[in-house]
């Protein structure tokens, strides 16, 4: 029985990629080849994890312009976006997750939301890459106290993890973003979650940011984690959270870190996440 289904729209220079893509997470995919929806109907109950995936293949594939909708059954109204599927979840200690068109849940007076708007800017929260970064800046956090923060994003995508450092006690964050539809998603997502007094994004490279930061995160892939380790080293002052590490390859990315220490190393399911410290 079929519990939600994807609709993407303008992606003919991409469909097939698409679709072996889906279909590697279980969706069948619907039409022929000819056809301007692309449909994948999937039996399992949704993984968030997929408003990540898909926004990053849509990015790789350069379909910024593509339209995403999801809708729960067959014959119901298509939604805009990830409507359908995306519910509040908790992150860490102190963070959660939840849609803009969600009431923040309940309960824990404590516990910090970061609301999203997402379209296709990746960065839904889901991605364990995503969680263990979060889980680690709560950590930061909490140690830290209530000592002036300044924070750089690099990769920041819709703006999580930045949004989290602000929600958390950083005076101010800067996010630097390549793709532009993410870098304005970040902003409102900012102004969302009620932090768009302490936090910038620029879209671009890290050639847009002077100086140096207490804490520095990138969650981004582990060749760009190579590539940018110098830059990253020289802005950290001296805190450094990097994440995006296939497991298999993580040694490999922190062999150009050797400079910094070690705080925490995170796995998860096949992921790796480090703190590192100057």
């Amino acid at each position: 029985m079929v519990q939600w289904q994807l609709a993407i729209d303008g992606a003919d220079a991409g469909r097939q990629a698409l679709a072996d893509l889906l279909e590697a997470r279980g969706a069948q995919i619907e039409g022929d080849d000819g056809a301007a929806r692309l449909v994948a109907s999937f039996t399992a109950e949704p993984d968030l994890i997929i408003i990540d995936a898909v926004g990053a293949w849509l990015s790789n594939l350069g379909l910024r312009d593509a339209q995403v909708h999801t809708r729960r059954d067959e014959g119901a109204p298509w939604e805009p976006g990830f409507r359908a599927i995306f519910e509040p979840f908790v992150v860490s200690p102190r963070l959660g997750i939840t849609p803009a068109w969600r009431p923040k849940p309940g309960g824990d007076q404590g516990r910090r939301w970061i609301i999203l708007d997402p379209t296709q800017a990746f960065g839904g929260g889901a991605h364990p890459t995503t969680r263990a970064a979060l889980g680690l800046i709560d950590r930061y956090f909490a140690e830290r106290g209530d000592a002036p923060t300044r924070v750089l994003d690099v990769g920041s995508g819709s703006g999580v993890l930045a949004i989290a450092a602000a929600l958390l006690g950083a005076e101010a964050v800067v996010g630097v973003e390549l793709d532009p539809v993410a870098c304005r998603d970040s902003v409102a997502n900012a102004a969302l979650s009620g932090v768009q007094d302490r936090f910038e994004a620029h879209a671009g490279s890290m050639e847009r940011v002077e100086g140096r930061f207490d804490l520095v995160v990138a969650n981004v892939y582990g060749s760009t984690l190579t590539a940018l380790a110098p830059a990253l080293r020289a802005a950290c002052d001296p805190d450094l959270i990097i994440s995006g590490m296939m497991a298999s390859k993580a040694d490999a990315v922190l062999a150009s870190y050797q400079a910094l220490t070690l705080v925490e190393r995170v796995e998860r399911d096949g992921w790796t996440t480090a703190w590192l410290r100057a």
